[in-house]
Order: C-alpha cells, then structure tokens, then sequence
C-alpha cells in the first residue's frame, strides 16, 4: 500500500470517527432529559410533592404566584385570594353579575368573579355592613367555613344526608347538634368560633371530613 493510499484511508477514518461521534452525541442530548425549571423561584417542585403531597402544576391550578416569578408561601392568604382558589379548585363556576354583591368588591376588583362565583355556588358570604373584606388575611375557621359549605351541600346533594358516627342525618345542623358539637368541645379554643350557629358546623364538618377521607395530611403550619 502506498503512503498516499494509507493517508487517504486515513482521512476517511478520520471524517467517520467524527461523523460517529456526531450521531452519539446527538442520540445522548435527546435521550436524556432536560431538567425542568422549578416553576417558581422561592419554593422547588420537589418540596411541592415531598411536604405538601400535590405537583407544582396542581397547585398552579388555583394559585398563580406573583409577577416577579415567587410564590411566596409563607405569606399570608387574603380573603380574596382564598376565593379564588376554592372556587378554582373546586371546580365551580366565576361569575361577572352586572350588580357586585359586596361594597368593596365592585366589578373592576381583581378577585371580582371569583368572589361572585362563590358567592352564587352559596360557599362564600361577606359581613353584616355588606362588606366582604377582600385585602383581609383569611383565618382558618374562615377556610373551614366556606369548604365545609361546599362538601356539606356537596353530600347533602349526592347522598340524601349527612353521614356521621352514630347515624345519617337530613340537615348539617342536626349532624352538628347530634354529634359535632362535642367534637368542636374537645378544643381549648372551640369557644373562639365566630357564630357556633352557622359557622361551626361548617368549620367541623370540614374537619372530620378531611380526616376521614386522608385529604388533610402531617404538614408544617405556615409561619
């Protein structure tokens, strides 16, 4: 064989090696995945999943974040805010009604269908002055209230009654006053709820509700 002959196949070689080379890298960059951002910057997916047992995604579903790209969880929740992720996460319907329900929520308010699609599903009510407070931190008999009106209707509406420990019951008052009132007895603060009337059998049935059907899970309370 002559040198040339050798250089020539050489070449070839070369341009092949480097063509294969090419193909591996090209199969190796689309084969492995590309780790995705964190949807938010002040709270990872993972802690999503791992501490609060939803996806990023999920919880996206009812709360956008800010436009800075945090999400700010530790922060408190407004009533206004809260509106909108009950109604979005529940599934219910927003609403623009040409007439606001409440002084304070007029209809350029940015939680305006929300807090009126809530309001017409009969989870969400304001104050005696017609006011619903909107830019107000949300409390947590507040929370109960309104998603214990939605499940309580919700099993009123599918199964005839209310379930309890001791028997079924036609309305949410009897259940309360048969059995969830000496459950709300147990706590050193159940005296502390606003309207035991109205708002406690609402607050507790969202409770027992949630802990019979594993929705409430072990996680850190918001600081």
């Amino acid at each position: 064989m002559t040198a040339r002959r050798r250089m020539r196949l050489m070449r070839r070689g070369g341009k092949l090696a480097v063509a294969v080379l090419g193909v591996l890298l090209l199969v190796l960059l689309t084969a492995v995945p590309a780790f995705a951002a964190d949807r938010w910057t002040d709270i990872t997916d993972m802690e999503w999943a791992q501490t609060y047992k939803i996806t990023a995604d999920e919880a996206a579903s009812v709360a956008e974040g800010y436009p800075d790209g945090s999400f700010r969880p530790q922060q408190d929740v407004t009533r206004g805010q809260f509106a909108k992720m009950a109604v979005d996460g529940l599934g219910l319907t927003t609403t623009h009604p040409l007439s606001p329900t409440f002084s304070d929520v007029p209809r350029d308010h940015i939680f305006y269908i929300w807090v009126e699609g809530g309001v017409k599903a009969g989870i969400i009510s304001g104050y005696s002055d017609n006011t619903f407070r909107p830019s107000n931190t949300i409390a947590r008999q507040q929370c109960n209230n309104i998603l214990g009106a939605f499940l309580s209707g919700r099993e009123l509406e599918t199964c005839g009654g209310i379930q309890g420990a001791l028997g079924v019951y036609p309305t949410l008052a009897a259940w309360f006053a048969a059995e969830g009132e000496a459950l709300l007895g147990q706590f050193a603060d159940g005296s502390a709820v606003v309207d035991v009337t109205v708002r406690a059998p609402l607050i507790w049935f969202c409770v027992v509700w949630c802990l019979e059907h594993r929705r409430i899970e072990q996680v850190p309370h918001a600081r």
